[in-house]
C-alpha cells in the first residue's frame, strides 16, 4: 500500500500549537508477499503549511486536501495458500492456522526476532525527552557527520556498567551515559565522591540521574566473584576507565596488575552468566577497554615505530608497570575471539587533556609519531565510549579493534 494518511489538525501537547500528522505503511519488500513492519509517522506544524502554500492550513481547502491524500485503495495481493497459512500464523500463531501447510513451509514473512530486545516499547512516554527541542536538532546525525547530534536523546535503553568511575575519563562516562537517560551501575570506593565529581561537572547531576544511578562501593579486584557477576548481570556494555593513580605507590606498588586483572575478571563474570543463560537467550555483552596509543596493536597492523620510540616504549615496558599492565590487558583483550557474544574494542586515545566535548576522529592505527601527534580530550574518549554503546553501526564499524582517537581542531 503505497499512501500516506493526514489526520485532522489537533493541538500538539508539548508545543500547544496546532499541527498535524503524516503516516505511512512501512514494508520489507525483500519478501515476497511484502511483509509489514509498522508504521512511520511525522507531526508537522500547521504554521509550515500555511508558509509553503500560502493559505488558512485550518481552512476547509486546506482540511480536503488532506482527506483526498488520505484516501487509501486497498491493494491487490495474490497470496499462495502457504503465504496466507503463514499470515495466519503471524497474527494468532498455530491455534490461527488452518492446518494446509507445516509450520516450516510457511514463507519468509515471518520476521526474524531482534534477540533481547523486546516487541514493545518499555516506555511508552520518551518522546518527553525532546520536548521543545528543535525539529533540526532531533535529528539523527548533524549535516555532515556520521555521529549522532548532541542535542538529540537516545531511544536506546541500556545498562552499562563502569569500573574506574571516579577517574578523570571515567567519571565523564558515567555523566554522559546518565544525560542519556541510560542505566549506569558504577564501582567506586566512595559512593560521595563520584556523586561530588559529577556535580563538579554538572550541577545537581547527582539528584537529576539518581533514578538511573546504582553506585557499589568497593574496589573492583575486591568483590568476590559472585558479586561481580551479579553487577554484570543484564548489563548492556561493561566499560573499563581502569588507571594508575600517578604517585610513587600508585605507579610501582600494588596492585601492579590492575587493568589487567580487573578486564580478566569482568570478561570471566559475563562469561560466566552467559554460561547459566538458555542458548537462545545469551545476552550479547559489549567490552570497551581504555588504553593509550603507546600500546601497540597485537595483530601487528600498526606503522612500525622508529628505533627510538621503541627504545623508549621498551624502557616504559620494564621501567613503569602501569605501562606494561596497559599492554598485558590489550593483549588478553584482543585474544578473546572465542565468544561471539562477547564483543570488544580498545579505544587508545593520544595524549590526554581536560576539556569540554568537541569533535573527534578515531583512526585505526596512530597517525604518526608517538611525539607531539595531537591531543584527546578526556571527554571525547568518554563520548567515544558512550556513542559506541548506543549507536550500534559505529560498534559495527570498530568492534574487535584498537581504534586510536583523537581531537578534531
Amino acid at each position: 500500500m503505497d499512501f500516506s494518511a493526514w489526520v485532522e489538525p489537533y493541538e500538539f501537547f508539548s508545543a500547544k500549537k496546532m499541527g498535524t500528522t503524516n503516516s505511512a505503511p512501512v514494508f520489507d519488500r525483500s519478501v515476497d508477499p511484502p511483509l509489514f513492519l509498522g508504521v512511520v509517522a511525522n507531526d508537522v506544524y500547521l504554521d509550515a503549511f500555511e508558509q509553503v502554500l500560502g493559505e488558512n492550513a485550518q481552512s476547509s481547502t486546506m482540511l480536503q486536501r488532506f482527506i483526498r491524500l488520505s484516501t487509501a485503495q486497498c491493494p491487490k495481493i495474490d497470496l499462495s495458500e502457504c503465504q496466507l497459512e503463514g499470515l495466519r500464523y503471524l497474527a494468532g500463531g498455530e491455534e490461527a492456522t488452518c492446518g494446509i501447510c507445516n509450520s516450516s513451509d510457511y514463507p519468509g514473512i515471518i520476521p526474524t526476532e531482534c534477540p533481547f530486545k523486546p516487541d514493545l516499547p518499555t516506555n511508552l512516554w520518551q518522546n518527553t525527552d525532546v520536548e521543545g527541542v528543535k525539529y533540526t536538532d532531533r535529528a539523527c546525525c548533524e549535516i555532515g557527520s556520521n555521529f549522532p547530534s548532541e542535542t538529540i536523546m537516545s531511544t536506546t535503553t541500556t545498562t552499562t556498567l563502569v569500573v574506574g568511575a571516579t577517574g578523570a575519563t571515567g567519571k565523564h562516562v558515567v555523566l554522559q551515559l546518565l544525560q542519556q537517560k541510560q542505566h549506569v551501575r558504577a564501582i567506586a570506593r566512595s559512593k560521595q565522591r563520584l556523586l561530588d565529581t559529577l556535580n563538579e561537572i554538572s550541577p545537581n547531576a547527582s539528584e537529576e540521574y539518581a533514578a538511573f544511578l546504582t553506585v557499589t562501593e568497593a574496589a573492583v579486584l575486591d568483590l568476590s566473584d559472585e558479586e561481580l557477576e551479579n553487577l554484570c548481570s543484564g548489563c548492556d556494555a561493561c566499560v573499563s576507565c581502569l588507571g594508575h593513580n600517578m604517585t610513587f605507590q600508585g605507579v610501582f606498588g600494588k596492585p601492579r596488575h590492575l587493568v589487567t586483572d580487573a578486564a580478566k575478571r569482568i570478561c570471566h563474570a559475563i562469561e560466566t552468566n552467559q554460561s547459566k543463560e538458555k542458548e537462545s537467550k545469551i545476552q550479547m555483552v559489549k567490552f570497551i577497554l581504555m588504553g593509550s596509543d603507546g600500546v601497540a596493536n597485537p595483530n601487528g597492523q600498526d606503522e612500525k615505530r622508529t628505533f627510538g620510540e621503541r627504545f623508549l616504549i621498551f624502557l616504559l615496558r620494564y621501567l613503569i608497570p602501569p605501562h606494561r599492565d596497559n599492554e598485558t590487558a590489550a593483549a588478553y583483550i584482543s585474544g578473546k575471539t572465542d565468544n561471539p557474544n562477547l564483543e570488544w574494542t580498545v579505544i587508545r586515545p593520544t595524549d590526554l587533556i581536560d576539556g569540554s566535548v568537541t569533535k573527534y576522529e578515531l583512526l585505526p592505527r596512530p597517525p604518526g609519531s608517538l611525539f607531539g601527534d595531537g591531543v584527546a580530550t578526556r571527554s571525547n574518549v568518554a563520548k567515544s565510549m558512550v556513542d559506541m554503546i548506543l549507536t550500534q553501526s559505529l560498534w559495527d564499524e570498530w568492534k574487535f579493534k584498537m581504534p586510536v582517537l583523537h581531537d578534531l581542531n
